[in-house]
């Protein structure tokens, strides 16, 4: 539906978002809210800016998830108007640009829309599209991980003179994540179509080359501070194990709240996330002298210890054990602990997890020997943000997932190691099993009243 806020609907100023593929709400392999949040929070900071004036917000997609996204945009009271793909084509072929519009047809079926093999061809279609969008309605465009700045004094959509975009002479960027054409069939907008169809490939921003094409006013790495947006990564999510479980990582926790609106939080996966059962230190040392080793100032139960960069130690300090681990003295193990016998031994159990998980890659052949590592247990299947927040040990997120009505009957699957035994448990019972009693408590008390996000 248009904006009736909006005086005139002048396409100049029409916000553009496009998302080739299946909505990310149960797909654990994309990113929570890839889809949803850049366009959701863009409408809401224009909708509650005091001038009066919201720009117009079109969302292209797939026709068959045009009534998903309807209405999740509907759940959001956002004014965002949701617009089929294969629609704009098919009207096109009809209207004033057939030849254009001829050409990415052409396009679509060496590409065998919309059934893309990869992220990648997605992508690839999603800058084709943009372009031919810029084409023939004029406007913003934006990727969806074009996110609001948060504070932001004004976000200032009025239009540019000409044809811009984010790649200047010294852009390094590869993609087409923003840019604007001023009025339908602009000759900028035509030349760039143009030279991509030529070569249609993901990340091929020559097609801006010798055009003179200015950038954004106020941009700097990727800040736009007129337009008030700024371009959100999501590279590392692709390298993850946890992907389910992307906002829970400690360095993202601060997200969680924001994001969990895009995701099922019923959904069970596995999670790569290891709880040590015994407690564990890195240390350095001059000698490999087993004696030597035990007289180390381990506080810990268990510990690893580098012996310089020639071999690496797992000490059980109660039964006085020690058993060499490592001796490739090309082994990146060896980044994990301190550099010489004046640092500090490392104790934090994120790292110490984080040490253990490229160990057990590294060394499979010993995984079924109970020497060389502490006890510890990780998830075999179907975690849950729940199982996850309480093994974390994240209370708040524990008190949210609650409210938000997470279902406390779901069971996950942990192996412990390595005893090699496993246990089947809800995460109530996860969390009375690693003892954390204040957790335990608030699964017992059901005396909050906490009102669903």
């Amino acid at each position: 539906a248009t904006n009736s806020r909006l005086s005139q609907n002048s396409p100049a100023k029409t916000i553009h978002y496009a998302w080739i593929g299946p909505p990310t709400y149960k797909n654990e392999q994309m990113v929570p809210g890839h889809d949803l949040d850049g366009p959701i929070q863009l409408a809401q900071k224009l909708q509650n800016q005091p001038s009066g004036q919201v720009n117009p917000i079109k969302f292209w997609c797939l026709k068959k998830y045009q009534d998903f996204y309807r209405k999740q945009f509907f759940k959001a009271k956002v004014e965002i108007e949701v617009c089929g793909v294969e629609d704009l084509i098919e009207q096109e072929l009809k209207g004033n640009m057939i030849e254009a519009a001829q050409q990415f047809k052409a396009y679509m079926d060496t590409m065998n829309f919309p059934n893309f093999d990869t992220p990648g061809e997605r992508v690839e279609f999603k800058d084709g599209f943009s372009l031919f969008l810029l084409l023939i309605q004029a406007g913003y465009f934006l990727d969806t991980n074009v996110l609001p700045l948060q504070n932001h004094p004004k976000y200032e959509f009025e239009g540019e003179r000409q044809f811009t975009g984010p790649h200047g002479p010294s852009s390094q960027a590869r993609d087409f994540y923003l840019m604007y054409s001023p009025v339908p069939n602009d000759m900028t907008a035509l030349k760039i179509y143009n030279q991509w169809m030529d070569n249609p490939a993901l990340g091929n921003v020559g097609v801006f080359d010798g055009l003179n094409i200015p950038r954004f006013t106020g941009e700097s790495h990727g800040h736009y501070s007129k337009l008030g947006v700024v371009k959100t990564s999501y590279k590392s999510y692709s390298n993850l194990k946890n992907k389910h479980f992307y906002w829970l990582a400690p360095d993202r926790i601060n997200f969680f709240s924001q994001k969990r609106a895009f995701t099922d939080n019923n959904l069970q996966c596995q999670s790569s996330t290891a709880f040590l059962l015994e407690s564990c230190s890195l240390h350095y040392a001059v000698t490999e002298d087993k004696n030597c080793l035990l007289s180390l100032p381990i506080k810990t139960d268990t510990a690893y210890v580098a012996f310089m960069r020639r071999k690496i130690f797992f000490v059980r300090m109660k039964e006085k054990e020690v058993v060499c681990i490592e001796h490739n003295t090309r082994s990146t193990l060896y980044d994990a602990f301190p550099k010489d016998t004046n640092s500090k031994p490392v104790t934090d159990p994120e790292l110490i997890t984080r040490f253990l998980a490229g160990f057990i890659k590294i060394n499979k052949m010993y995984a079924e020997k109970k020497l060389v590592y502490p006890r510890h247990l990780v998830n075999e299947k179907n975690a849950t943000y729940l199982h996850e927040a309480v093994i974390l040990q994240q209370q708040d997120i524990v008190q949210t997932l609650r409210a938000d009505g997470a279902r406390t009957d779901l069971r996950a699957t942990y192996r412990i190691l390595p005893d090699n035994k496993c246990i089947e448990v809800t995460a109530e019972e996860l969390a009375h099993y690693l003892n954390f009693t204040a957790i335990e408590e608030m699964f017992a008390s059901h005396s909050a009243e906490i009102k669903p996000s």
